[in-house]
C-alpha cells in the first residue's frame, strides 16, 4: 500500500498542471537566459577560432609565393589544403551554431540514420517522464545551487579572514621587525587586496541570496501544494485516468455476469471434469487482459502517453522485483487449476477437524456446514502441502450441531448453545454453561443424544426369593414395568426387562429403555422416573431390596 501511495504522488508530482507553481516561471526564464549566454560564449569561440585559421592560412599562401623549391611548395600546399578543410567545417560550425540547426544531418537520407537501439527505445520511451522530473526539479537545484555558492564564498571569507589575521601576528613578531620597514608597503598592498576580495565575495553573497530570496518568497506549505496538485492532476491526468478506469471496471463488471449467466451454467453440467477449473481461470486471465488492454488503448486515444508508460513502468517494476517468486506462483497456479494434492468439492482436515474445499484461489475457502462459522478464509500458502480425499456419504463432519444434547466422558451432560472451530459452549441442566476449547471437547469423546438414547441400569433382588425369580418375579417385573411405561409422558420406543447376573449379596436383573432424540432434554428426569417405577414395583409386590454385605472367614487354629 505504501509502495502503491509513493507510485500515486510521484505521478502526480511528474504530470501536474505546469501552472502548479507560479514561482518555476523565474527557472525557466534563467535557464533559457543561461543557454543564450552559453551559445553567445561558443559564438565568440568559433569567430575567435575562424579568424586564427583564417590569419594562418593568409600567412601560408604569402609564404608560398615565396618558395622556389618544389618539395618545400608541396608541403606547403599540403598545409594550405589542411587549414582550408579546417576554415570550412570552421565556418560550418558557426552557421550552425547561430542557426541552431544542424544542417549537415538533415541533407542526409534516412537510410544514413543509424537504427535507435533497445536502450534508445526505451530511453525515448520514458523521455517525457525524465523530461517532466528535471522540469519539476529545476527549481529545487538551482536553489540548491545557489546555496552551495553561498558557502564557496563564505568559506573563502573565512580563509581571507584567516589570511589578515596572519598578516597581522606577523607584523606584530619581533622576528618580523628587521625588515619591517622594507615590507610595511607590500604588506599594506596585501591587506589591501584580501580587503577587496573579502568585499567581493561578501556582495555576492548578497546577490546569492537576494536570488534566493526572489526564488522562495512565493513558496507556500507542503499541503498548499500538494492540494493544488491533486486537483490539477484530477482534472487533468485524473479524468483520463478515471475514464480508463471506468472502461477497465465495466469490462470487468461484463465478463463476470457472462461468466455468471452463460459460462457457469455450461460448465456446472459438469462439474466434476478436470477441464472446468482450467477453463475459469483461463476465462477469468482473458477477460483481465482484454480489460487492462482497452483501458490502455483509451488512454492511446486519449494521447496520455505519460499516464500509458507510467503504468508500464508500474508493472515492469512489479514483474522484475517478484522474479523470484516465480516458481511459488507456479505452484500455487497449478493449485488454482486443480491440479495439486487438495482440490475442490473434497474433504481435507485442517486443525483437526473435516471441512469441504468450497473453492481454490489466492484465499482459499473451507467450508463446514456443522459449525456455526460454517466458512473460513486461508491463504493458499497455508494448503500448499495438505491433501484431500473424495466425500464419503453421510459424511460425519462434527459430532454435534447446536441444539444437541451431549454426554462427555467425564459425565458432564448439556445442550450445546455454540460451536466454533476454537470453543463449543455447552449448557448444563442447571443453567450454568461450559466453555470447552474444540480440541478439548473432542478429547472428551462426546456421545450425541439428540438422535435417540438409551437409559440401562440393573435392579437387585435378595437371595431368598431364588426360587421364584426366573418364573414369576422377572416376568411380573417385565409386565408391571411395561404397564406404567404406557401411562409414562415421555414414550419409550424400545423396552427390555432380562435376567443380569448373580452377585455376591444379590440377583440382578436388566433394565434398559430406549428413547427418540427429542426427548434428550429430559435424559436425567427419565432416570429417576423409571428408577422411582421399579422401587413402586418392588414395594407393591413386597420383594426385598438387598444391600451389600461383608463376609468375614475365620481361619483355621493349626494356621496360627
Amino acid at each position: 500500500m505504501k509502495l502503491m501511495l509513493s507510485f500515486f504522488l510521484l505521478f502526480i508530482t511528474l504530470n501536474h498542471n505546469p501552472s502548479y507553481a507560479q514561482n518555476a516561471a523565474p527557472d525557466v526564464s534563467d535557464e533559457a537566459t543561461s543557454i543564450e549566454n552559453d551559445k553567445l560564449t561558443n559564438i565568440d569561440i568559433l569567430k575567435e577560432n575562424l579568424l586564427t585559421i583564417g590569419q594562418q592560412l593568409k600567412l601560408k599562401r604569402e609564404e608560398l609565393t615565396k618558395v622556389t623549391d618544389t618539395d618545400q611548395k608541396n608541403v606547403f600546399q599540403e598545409e594550405i589544403a589542411r587549414l582550408e578543410g579546417r576554415l570550412n567545417k570552421a565556418k560550418n560550425n558557426l552557421i550552425e551554431t547561430i542557426a541552431d540547426f544542424k544542417i549537415d544531418a538533415a541533407k542526409r537520407s534516412p537510410r544514413e540514420i543509424k537504427k535507435r537501439t533497445l536502450l534508445e527505445e526505451v530511453e525515448n520511451l520514458i523521455s517525457p517522464t525524465l523530461q517532466s522530473i528535471q522540469r519539476i526539479s529545476a527549481k529545487p537545484r538551482r536553489i540548491e545551487r545557489l546555496k552551495n555558492r553561498i558557502s564557496t564564498h563564505e568559506e573563502q571569507i573565512r580563509e581571507l579572514d584567516q589570511a589578515l589575521k596572519n598578516l597581522e601576528q606577523i607584523n606584530s613578531s619581533p622576528d618580523f621587525s628587521e625588515i619591517a620597514a622594507q615590507m610595511h608597503g607590500a604588506l599594506n598592498t596585501a591587506k589591501d587586496n584580501i580587503l577587496d576580495l573579502r568585499q567581493e565575495n561578501q556582495i555576492k553573497i548578497n546577490n546569492i541570496k537576494e536570488k534566493l530570496h526572489e526564488l522562495t518568497k512565493d513558496d507556500k506549505s507542503v499541503w498548499d501544494v500538494t492540494t493544488r496538485m491533486i486537483k490539477e492532476f484530477l482534472t487533468t491526468k485524473g479524468k483520463n485516468l478515471l475514464i480508463s478506469l471506468c472502461i477497465f471496471l465495466f469490462i470487468i463488471w461484463f465478463s463476470l455476469k457472462f461468466r455468471e449467466k452463460i459460462v457457469a451454467k455450461v460448465l456446472e453440467k459438469r462439474p466434476d471434469e478436470w477441464y472446468v477449473k482450467p477453463v475459469k481461470a483461463f476465462y477469468g486471465f482473458a477477460s483481465f487482459m482484454f480489460a487492462f488492454s482497452m483501458a490502455m488503448f483509451t488512454l492511446y486515444s486519449l494521447g496520455d502517453w505519460v499516464l500509458v508508460t507510467f503504468i508500464f513502468l508500474v508493472l515492469a517494476a512489479i514483474l522484475w522485483s517478484s522474479k523470484s517468486y516465480i516458481p511459488k506462483y507456479l505452484t500455487e497456479f497449478k493449485l488454482i487449476l486443480n491440479f495439486g494434492t487438495i482440490k475442490e468439492g473434497e474433504l481435507v482436515v485442517y486443525q483437526g477437524l473435516p471441512w469441504k474445499v468450497k473453492s481454490i484461489g489466492f484465499m482459499t475457502i473451507f467450508e463446514n456446514d456443522f459449525l456455526d462459522s460454517k466458512q473460513i478464509r486461508i491463504q493458499i500458502t497455508e494448503i500448499m502441502k495438505m491433501h484431500s480425499r473424495k466425500i464419503l456419504p453421510n459424511e460425519q463432519w462434527f459430532p454435534s450441531r447446536t441444539g444437541d444434547w451431549i454426554l462427555l466422558n467425564d459425565q458432564t451432560y448439556g445442550k450445546v448453545v455454540s460451536q466454533t472451530l476454537e470453543q463449543v459452549v455447552m449448557e448444563l441442566s442447571n443453567s450454568q454453561r461450559r466453555y470447552i476449547p474444540t480440541d478439548d471437547y473432542l478429547h472428551f469423546m462426546p456421545i450425541n443424544m439428540s438422535h435417540g438414547f438409551v437409559l440401562d441400569f440393573t435392579w437387585a433382588f435378595d437371595y431368598q426369593d431364588q426360587k421364584h425369580f426366573s418364573n414369576n418375579i422377572l416376568p411380573k417385573l417385565e409386565d408391571d414395568f411395561r404397564k406404567q411405561m404406557k401411562n409414562y409422558v415421555h414414550t419409550a420406543s424400545q423396552i427390555a426387562v432380562d435376567f443380569h447376573s448373580a452377585g455376591n449379596s444379590s440377583i440382578n436383573a436388566y433394565v434398559m429403555v430406549k428413547f427418540d432424540g427429542p426427548f434428550a432434554s429430559y435424559r436425567l428426569k427419565i432416570h429417576r422416573d423409571l428408577q422411582q417405577m421399579l422401587f413402586n414395583i418392588a414395594t407393591e409386590n413386597s420383594w426385598n431390596i438387598p444391600f451389600n454385605t461383608i463376609t468375614l472367614h475365620k481361619t483355621s487354629a493349626w494356621q496360627n
